[in-house]
């Protein structure tokens, strides 16, 4: 007789009943679970808020290497411009001065190819002045427009002061007797002597004419850069010198410095809302100062605006 086999009993389910493989968890295992649990929330965010420092940084390093690129174009371009106005003018060859501004923020002057009109063309044609027969940017020449590219006055061998619709403007003049170095015609055996202040005045009145053009500008650029440069100031092996302090009555004063080499360029640049003329000025004219090995107290023609050294136009304006 074949005996039936007995069923194999069911596991039970029995509340509080654990498989052999799960030990039961102890109070303090329990205790940590619910902690956790509790802190679960402010782990999540803490680890997002890592997630997107990391992302801020990435996208901070992407756009800081891309504004790198514009800029270095943006300077290239600049070169090529600076050095087709001079030769444009004919003053790529001898001694030469060069101011210019560049926006480092992007802008527009979208009236720059209107008719004579144009508040920017007239200051183009009419820049500002401290004094009848002073030393400015006026070219004495009409602005024209260059194959649809740029507006430009020039006075060959002279003057030449032009400007694009993307607000870029420079000035370019002979470094000697007729301009920079006015006053001194050359002999031999002597260095070009910089004018101080024809030097001071244009810088000054450069930066004036910035301030006015750029009003006209969308959006209003609230980075620029700004350049001094002396090119080849130097005739028969000799730099160019610099005297301190004001013109004397009957010469450019005492103790002139010679330059350390043939030519330099300064440069700086002003971020901000507002343009002052007299500090940015002030700035580019005390690095050649510098360069010339003299201390900041020897620039002439300066007072405090607030709390920073500028260009004092009223004294400019008082000189015959």
């Amino acid at each position: 007789m074949i005996q039936r086999r007995d069923r194999e009993k069911p596991i039970s389910t029995e509340l509080g009943t654990q498989p052999a493989h799960s030990p039961p968890k102890t109070v303090h295992e329990i205790q940590a679970l619910l902690r956790d649990g509790l802190h679960y929330q402010d782990r999540i965010e803490e680890r997002f808020g890592t997630l997107e420092a990391s992302i801020d940084r990435l996208l901070s390093s992407k756009m800081e290497e891309e504004e790198a690129v514009q800029d270095h174009k943006r300077r290239e371009v600049l070169r090529t411009r600076l050095s087709v106005a001079s030769g444009e003018a004919g003053l790529h060859e001898g001694p030469a001065y060069v101011l210019w501004a560049s926006p480092i923020t992007r802008t527009n002057l979208p009236t720059l190819f209107a008719d004579e009109k144009d508040p920017v063309v007239r200051l183009l044609a009419d820049p500002p002045e401290l004094r009848r027969s002073g030393f400015d940017p006026h070219t004495g020449e009409r602005p024209r427009i260059v194959r649809g590219m740029k507006r430009q006055a020039t006075n060959k061998g002279y003057k030449v002061l032009e400007l694009w619709p993307d607000a870029t403007l420079i000035f370019c003049a002979t470094g000697g007797s007729d301009f920079l170095a006015w006053g001194r015609y050359y002999k031999e055996g002597f260095p070009l002597r910089i004018n101080q202040l024809v030097l001071i005045e244009s810088t000054y009145l450069f930066l004036k004419l910035v301030q006015q053009i750029y009003q006209y500008a969308t959006p209003s650029p609230s980075r620029i850069e700004f350049g001094l440069e002396l090119r080849q100031m130097t005739v028969a092996g000799k730099n160019c010198i610099l005297h301190p302090g004001p013109l004397a009555d009957f010469d450019f004063g005492i103790g002139a410095q010679k330059a350390p080499e043939a030519g330099n360029t300064f440069q700086l640049e002003w971020e901000g809302a507002v343009l002052q003329p007299e500090i940015v000025a002030f700035q580019l004219v005390k690095q050649v100062y510098e360069w010339f090995e003299f201390p900041n107290t020897a620039i002439p023609y300066t007072s405090l605006f607030g709390d920073h050294w500028g260009i004092d136009p009223d004294q400019i304006r008082k000189i015959f």
